[in-house]
């Protein structure tokens, strides 16, 4: 019976729903009424005091008032307003006077009025009545300290005793009762943090092994379905190049286009896994920030033709030109967002800004900012923008392809770049990305006019550059297809090739067998291909002991190269595997008199950027303008080399026919581009410029330069047919 009292007595009194203040509110106010009754009966029975018991019954029967407004009303603040402005401005100030004063014990329920409002208010409520508790204390005890004559004692001098003794062991059993209960639920409380601390770690730990096995499910599937995109797109760039149907070419287009929309997907799919389980690495490597710039603009090019943008980059002349970063990551996003922008814009122009602002430590803040007259952005969806497969404005982006991650991609890349993104945008109107990465600067060389050109080349029929019968290659790849695909696209080459399936079959055949370039994969069961590597290295007598070993990766990333280099191989190649990419690595590593041009037969001379001597120029840049054919480049070379342009640009010049002069500078730059003359299709862009702004001074200031160039480069040309001749 006693138990079950006490027991509800606690629910009512400590109600979970009540804070840790109020339950020592209440705690408080419980024991004062039970020791309050205590302490007024004795004095009733032995110490007769009519006007000090009076007092004190009213003191216990407010002390029960306001614990019923606590407890029942829920109200703990006024249940404090209540004491302070009755008890502690009225009833003790009385007490104190008729009990004895200072001998009577009662400053420390005065104490116990100023803990009143401690317990159980907060902030700026409890200023007002913690001070007047502390006013009317003392003025209590000033008034006793000035006129003695006021204060009533006792007249049995036991009862001052008695009260002063009894208020000093309840004063005592209230804070001590205050304290166990704050300590006891501390220690509750650091129970209930400890085992919700085990809990939360359980759950972080699960979670976490849940996203590390969605992030290795989401790229062991990304690197799987390669296997069959390396297929679909090697095999169908064979009927591109083989079939003589119009029909099936355009069916074969359509594949390689859908075919490469499905590997973004995958390469998404993939950086995004990465990312998530922090195995995502930056590389930095010194890159050409015109190079990049460039190979962005061609990227994007054809896709705002399509739509009929006006899209067009505007870059600061004096922006540094050699830079160190990551330069595949940088491209990515620099990609990603002008992809996005022309995504999301039917009509209008898409605009890339490129900028710097120098640091103190000799650094630069690389700045991008791409502008578009879309669709714009409401201020509700901002929020949601990098979020991971969300498409924002679903109601009109549902027919845009896309997975939802390449805004998320980009975000995370630049946050790993240390850099920050900026969106602007007015939903209706289009929007601005600005993006700011740090990067450090090579040398003070700048880019200086950058005009990036784009030039429409008609489709022209695949045919090999060059024929080597005589080399032999060994392809090593565990998946079968994939080994085909390469053999497939180097048959009108005339290399002959052997292939292994493992890394094991690959050292029997390298150890019988001289090659003159090994194509291996890196990641193949049992034994990788850097372990393989190894031992056809290793091998002191081995015949394949110094051959050039290219890996074959599906990871391609900035640093790749470099990676690949210090594990042993002599260079890399990105899985899927692209003709002209193989033939150009071919060209880098087959033995010179192994290589014959197609349809010549003189051997190649290849390096970096010449194919046939003319150091002068870029060669490879002018093949790659030439849809990478050899014999096209050669007619496009012999063309300006009789060409008559810089005759008339300075006829056009002398009878100052600026509209034919502008014509024919526009020619030459085109023209020189195509040939892998960059630094005359610089000037001629330059001029372009000074036409466009009227500037005829800077016209006539480097009109002679400009036209010597074109007559040097004319003459070289045409001394280098009349040798071949």
């Amino acid at each position: 019976m006693i138990s079950s009292i006490w027991k509800k007595f606690c629910n009512t009194m400590l109600n979970e729903n009540f804070d840790i203040q109020h339950r020592l509110l209440n705690i408080l106010l419980s024991i004062s009424l039970v020791l309050g009754l205590v302490s007024t009966a004795v004095t009733m029975l032995f110490f007769f005091n009519s006007i000090g018991n009076l007092f004190s019954l009213l003191l216990v029967f407010l002390a029960a008032v306001t614990l019923l407004i606590s407890v029942k009303k829920n109200n703990p603040h006024l249940a404090v307003i209540i004491i302070v402005a009755v008890g502690d401005l009225m009833l003790l100030p009385a007490m104190y006077i008729t009990n004895g004063g200072m001998k009577s014990g009662v400053q420390l329920w005065f104490v116990l009025g100023l803990i009143v409002p401690l317990v159980a208010l907060k902030g700026n409520k409890l200023i007002l009545p913690f001070i007047s508790g502390i006013i009317s204390a003392v003025s209590c005890m000033v008034l006793e300290l000035c006129r003695p004559d006021l204060i009533i004692h006792p007249s049995n001098p036991a009862a001052e005793s008695a009260k002063l003794i009894s208020s000093f062991v309840f004063f005592g059993i209230i804070i001590g009762c205050m304290f166990v209960y704050q300590a006891f639920s501390y220690e509750e409380q650091s129970k209930l943090l400890i085992e919700r601390d085990e809990e939360l770690v359980k759950a972080m730990k699960a979670a976490q092994s849940a996203n590390n096995a969605k992030s290795s499910f989401l790229a062991h599937m990304s690197h799987e379905i390669r296997t069959p995109i390396n297929a679909i797109l090697g095999m169908d760039e064979m009927i591109i190049r083989e079939s003589t149907d119009k029909d099936v070419t355009a069916y074969a287009m359509n594949i390689r286009s859908a075919g490469n929309s499905l590997l973004t997907i995958i390469n998404d799919i993939l950086d995004f896994s990465k990312i998530e389980s922090d195995k995502m690495d930056i590389y930095t490597a010194p890159y050409d920030l015109s190079i990049l710039l460039r190979d962005c603009y061609n990227l994007v090019f054809m896709r705002a033709a399509d739509k009929d943008l006006k899209f067009s980059f505007e870059v600061d002349k004096d922006t540094p030109k050699k830079l160190i970063g990551d330069e595949f990551r940088i491209r990515q996003v620099v990609t990603n967002l002008l992809t996005n922008a022309v995504k999301y814009t039917p009509k209008g122009s898409v605009t890339m800004s490129v900028g710097f602002e120098g640091q103190e430590d000799g650094s630069i803040m690389l700045i991008f900012a791409v502008r578009d007259t879309g669709m714009g952005i409401s201020d509700e969806d901002k929020g949601k923008l990098f979020d991971s497969f969300r498409r924002i404005n679903s109601a009109q982006t549902h027919k845009i392809e896309g997975t939802g991650l390449g805004l998320a991609i980009a975000k995370r890349l630049i946050d790993l770049m240390n850099g920050t993104i900026l969106v602007e945008s007015e939903y209706g109107k289009g929007s601005v990305f600005t993006v700011r990465i740090p990067q450090k600067t090579e040398d003070k060389a700048v880019i200086g006019s950058f005009t990036p050109q784009s030039p429409v080349l008609p489709e022209k029929k695949y045919r090999e550059r060059f024929h080597a019968p005589d080399a032999k290659i060994l392809i090593v790849d565990d998946v079968k297809i994939n080994v085909e695909v390469i053999q497939e696209l180097i048959k009108k080459t005339l290399i002959c090739s052997d292939a292994a399936y493992s890394g094991e079959k690959c050292i029997e055949l390298a150890a019988k067998e001289k090659y003159d370039i090994i194509f291996m994969d890196h990641l193949m069961p049992d034994m990788d291909g850097e372990e393989t590597l190894n031992i056809i290295r290793s091998a002191k007598d081995g015949p394949n002991r110094n051959v050039p070993v290219i890996a074959l990766t599906a990871n391609a990333m900035a640093g790749a190269k470099e990676k690949y280099i210090s594990m042993g191989f002599s260079d890399y190649l990105s899985k899927p595997v692209k003709g002209s990419e193989l033939e150009d690595m071919l060209l880098r590593f087959l033995p010179a008199e192994k290589v014959v041009p197609y349809g010549e037969n003189d051997p190649v001379r290849y390096s970096k950027n010449d194919i046939f001597g003319l150091e002068f120029l870029n060669t490879r840049a002018g093949i790659s303008f030439c849809c990478g054919d050899i014999s096209f480049y050669k007619e496009v070379l012999k063309s300006f080399a009789e060409s008559d342009l810089p005759d008339r640009l300075c006829k056009y010049y002398s009878a100052r026919d600026w509209n034919n002069y502008s014509v024919c500078v526009h020619s030459i730059m085109g023209t020189s581009l195509s040939v892998g003359a960059e630094e005359l299709s610089a000037k001629a862009s330059a001029i372009i410029n000074a036409l466009k702004n009227d500037n005829l001074s800077f016209v006539k200031e480097h009109h002679r330069s400009f036209a010597d160039s074109c007559n040097k480069l004319r003459d070289r040309l045409a001394d280098y047919f009349g040798e071949e001749a």
